[in-house]
Parts: C-alpha cells; structure tokens; sequence
C-alpha cells in the first residue's frame, strides 16, 4: 500500500506542472505551444498510468494496438488546430471582419470538441480491458491528477494569514 501511494504522489507531482501551464495559456502564440504541451503530457500520462496499473501482457498489447491508431488521428486533429489557430492569428491581425473570426473561432472549437471525443474514447475502451482492481486504481490516480489541478490553480498564501512569517524569495513572482 506503501508503493502504491509513493508511486500516485510521484504521478501526481509529475503530472501538475504541465497541467496548470496548459491552463494558464492566454494568448493565440501559447495556444499552439499548449496544444503540443498537452499532447506531451498525454503520451506521458499513458505511460504512468499504464506502469502503475501493472498491467498484464494481453493488456498492454491491446494498449499499444489502442495507443497507435488514436495516435494516428490525433496527430492529424492537432495539425488541423495548429493551422486553424495560425488562421485565426492571420484573421485578427489583419483585422478581418467579425463573422470570418467568430467562423474561425468556431471551428478551432470544433476541433478541439472533436480531439476530446476522441481521448474520451480512448479512455473508455482502455476502461473495457481492465479488471476491476485496475479501474479503482484509475479512478483513484485520476481524482488525484484533478485535486492536483485545482489546487495549482488557486495557490494559497501562506504568508497573508500568518504575518510573523517571512516569505522566502520574494522577487519571484507565482502566476
């Protein structure tokens, strides 16, 4: 029980960076470099998650086999999201007119429905081919991976409720 928590606090701390920068992109130039973020962080994530799940031989083939035709498709609709944010970016500075942007904005939106269908799929079908110890197991590194998310998002400040504390490296500033 030891190991296990070890190894999902390991997950857990590698998986929070990446997640929280991804939620922190604002304008159209990090969009595209949040979308390659994103797509790293997921090949990442079915790695560790298939380690700690100890899949068996039948399993991780059927994994594998999985992993490679979404690959191929989600390759395509990440290339398809970087030409339409490009697009967008061409749109908005050359100051075109408000329904070809919101068309524009439409359909990376679109895209970006379609790129989360298919990674939903994928998580279901992968679900299908565990066992039942192996999806409580997920489940319990996924509600991990989102607490980790959220608090990320909302840091707390340590120093605001208690005064007497100095802060340490005050010129760095936490977004």
């Amino acid at each position: 029980m030891k190991k296990l928590s070890v190894l999902l606090m390991c997950i857990l701390i590698a998986s929070t960076p990446a997640f929280a920068k991804c939620k922190s992109c604002k304008v159209e130039q990090a969009n595209i470099n949040c979308t390659r973020a994103y797509a790293e962080q997921l090949k990442k994530d079915r790695a560790t998650i298939s380690n700690a799940l100890q899949l068996s031989e039948e399993q991780s083939k059927q994994r594998m086999e999985l992993i490679v035709s979404t690959n191929k498709i989600l390759e395509e609709k990440f290339s398809a999201l970087d030409d339409a944010n490009l697009k967008l970016r061409i749109l908005k500075s050359d100051n075109a007119n408000k329904d070809a942007i919101k068309a524009q904005e439409q359909a990376i939106k679109q895209i970006k429905k379609d790129i989360e269908t298919i990674i939903e799929n994928e998580h279901k079908t992968f679900r299908k081919t565990l066992n039942h110890e192996q999806r409580v197991k997920l489940r319990m590194i996924q509600k991990l991976q989102r607490k980790a998310v959220r608090s990320a998002k909302h840091p707390k400040n340590y120093y605001k409720s208690n005064p007497k504390l100095r802060e340490f490296a005050p010129h760095i500033k936490v977004d």
